[in-house]
C-alpha cells in the first residue's frame, strides 16, 4: 500500500519520520508551522486504505495559526506616522479588538471606543485610559466590567453587530498609571466567556509600519523638538 505524497497544510512543512521519505504503509509524518516552528500536536501514518490518519484514523489536516504579534500577510514596505496609515484587508490583524465602554457614572452618561490585544482566549491588553472611568475629579478609577463590551474579528465598526462580542468581569488597571502624562497607560480585562476568534479604532481598522529605533536616539529626537 503506498499513501502518496501527503496534503499540503497552509503555512507548515512536512516531515517524515523516516530517512528514505518513505510514503508506504506504516511510514509516519507529521507537520511543522513555518512561522514559528512549532511542530503540530498531531501525526500521520500511512493505513491499509492507502490514506494517511492520525491517532484517531481521522483524515483530517491540523492547521497553523499566524504567530501571536505577527500579521498573517507580510506588510508593504510603505512606512507611515501613526496617523493614519493604510486599511487593513480582514484577517490580517487577527487579535485585534474593539472595545465599547459604557460610563454610567457620568451623568449625563458617556460613551466611547477604544482598542485592545488578545493576549489569550481570555485576557485582552489595552491601554489604562480607555477603561478609567472619566469622572471630573483625579480619582483613578476602572468602569464597571459590566460597561464594558468587546467585539473580536472585526474589520469595520459598521459590522460590530455582526461579530462576536464578549462581557467582561475583570479590569485590572496599571497601579501606577498617571493620566496627566500617560505614563504606565496600559490595563488589562478578563472576558467572561473564552474566544477563538482572532480579530479599531477608527471606521475601517488600520496600520502603520513603523521604524524600532534605541532608547537613546528616542530621546535625543525628543530633546531636538522641545
Amino acid at each position: 500500500v503506498d499513501c502518496g505524497m501527503p496534503k499540503s497544510v497552509k503555512m507548515a512543512y512536512v516531515v517524515f519520520g523516516n530517512h528514505d521519505n518513505s510514503t508506504r504503509f506504516g511510514a509516519t509524518i507529521h507537520y511543522v508551522c513555518k512561522e514559528d516552528g512549532v511542530p503540530l500536536n498531531s501525526s500521520f501514518r500511512c493505513g491499509l486504505t492507502g490514506e494517511w490518519v492520525d491517532s484517531e484514523g481521522e483524515t483530517k489536516l491540523p492547521s497553523c495559526q499566524p504567530a501571536c504579534g505577527r500579521p498573517s500577510r507580510a506588510l508593504p514596505t510603505q512606512v507611515k506616522r501613526i496617523v493614519g496609515g493604510r486599511i487593513a484587508e480582514p484577517g490580517l490583524f487577527p487579535w485585534q479588538v474593539l472595545l465599547s465602554v459604557d460610563d454610567l457614572s457620568r451623568v449625563p452618561e458617556d460613551r466611547w471606543f477604544g482598542s485592545g490585544a488578545l493576549l489569550s482566549e481570555s485576557w485582552v491588553l489595552t491601554a489604562a485610559h480607555v477603561l478609567r472611568s472619566q469622572r471630573r475629579d483625579s480619582t483613578i478609577i476602572p468602569v464597571a466590567p459590566e460597561h464594558v463590551k468587546v467585539f473580536v474579528g472585526l474589520q469595520s465598526i459598521r459590522d460590530k453587530h455582526l461579530s462576536t462580542n464578549r462581557s467582561v468581569d475583570q479590569i485590572l488597571l496599571h497601579p501606577d498609571f498617571q493620566p496627566t502624562n500617560y505614563n504606565n497607560d496600559i490595563a488589562l480585562l478578563r472576558l467572561s466567556q473564552k474566544t477563538s476568534d482572532l480579530g479599531v479604532t477608527s471606521d475601517l481598522l488600520q496600520y502603520v509600519k513603523l521604524p524600532v529605533v534605541s532608547h537613546d536616539e528616542c530621546q535625543a529626537s525628543y530633546a531636538s523638538r522641545s
